[in-house]
């Protein structure tokens, strides 16, 4: 199958040390912040938690 570039899609990856720490920025002011400022822009903002494999 043949890479579809996804124009309008803007992917993300971030590390932080523990679930904790990522639902701490998952519901604080930056995010926040962010959600406001994009209003209409955004259609809409998932996150998916994964475990790094050494």
């Amino acid at each position: 199958m043949p890479f579809k570039k996804e124009t309008e899609t803007l992917m993300l990856y971030e590390v932080y040390e523990s679930p904790e720490a990522f639902q701490a920025h998952w519901n604080g002011s930056s995010l926040e912040k962010m959600r406001k400022d994009t209003g209409p822009l955004q259609l809409s903002l998932t996150g998916t938690r994964c475990d790094i494999v050494e």
